[in-house]
Protein backbone atom coordinates (compact mmCIF):
# COMPACT_ATOMS: atom_id res chain seq x y z
CA UNK A 1 0.00 0.00 0.00
CA UNK A 2 1.22 3.48 -0.22
CA UNK A 3 1.40 5.96 1.72
CA UNK A 4 0.12 8.35 0.34
CA UNK A 5 -3.12 6.45 -0.76
CA UNK A 6 -3.59 5.64 3.26
CA UNK A 7 -2.83 9.51 4.25
CA UNK A 8 -5.86 10.39 1.59
CA UNK A 9 -7.88 7.52 2.48
CA UNK A 10 -7.73 8.44 6.26
CA UNK A 11 -8.78 12.44 5.43
CA UNK A 12 -11.63 11.01 3.31
CA UNK A 13 -12.92 8.81 6.40
CA UNK A 14 -12.46 11.77 8.71
CA UNK A 15 -14.51 13.96 6.22
CA UNK A 16 -16.95 11.22 5.99
CA UNK A 17 -17.29 10.98 9.73
CA UNK A 18 -18.01 14.49 10.05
Amino acid sequence: MNFRMAKFQHMVLEMQTI
